[in-house]
């Protein structure tokens, strides 16, 4: 599902991330063009219409997927701008309970550095996504963090 060596992906990374010179300002590019690049797609979040070919390219193709499909494609941007990067599962707690989650995680000048572009791409609103980038889920607070998310494990 991480196509980071597919050329879409390295062309568009460089482009993402020219003029960066920081492996953090790097990843924030990325985090950013997929926040506000992807709208989140509730019918196959409410139909869990999960497909054999979910990936970084097809993300990047359609321009809309849920929380694993921003964090395929925005790990495969990473991998491809030589950040190590990996795919957290979990839980996130919005509404009234409980749901599986996925974000990302980014090795930073060594320092594993949290992102969820998912959630920093907007809400949902009567069954409706709603575009409002923010960059509240980029490296934040932990504490805050994890008062949504928690945290099971790491896919790859």
């Amino acid at each position: 599902g991480v196509q980071s060596d597919a050329p879409e992906i390295t062309k568009l990374a460089k482009e993402i991330t020219k003029g960066k010179s920081t492996e953090r300002d790097k990843a924030k590019a990325i985090y950013e063009y997929v926040a506000k690049n992807i709208s989140y797609d509730v019918g196959k979040m409410k139909n869990d219409e999960f497909e054999w070919d979910d990936s970084a390219l097809k993300t990047l193709n359609d321009k809309t997927g849920i929380c694993q499909d921003y964090a395929y494609l925005a790990i495969a941007l990473l991998r491809a701008s030589n950040i190590e990067a990996r795919m957290i599962e979990g839980t996130a707690f919005s509404g009234f309970w409980p749901s599986k989650h996925a974000w990302v995680e980014a090795n930073l000048d060594g320092t594993w550095v949290t992102m969820d572009p998912t959630w920093g791409s907007g809400y949902i609103k009567d069954d409706q996504f709603v575009s409002a980038y923010t960059e509240k889920y980029f490296d934040p607070n932990i504490v805050e963090f994890e008062k949504t998310h928690n945290r099971t494990g790491v896919t790859y």
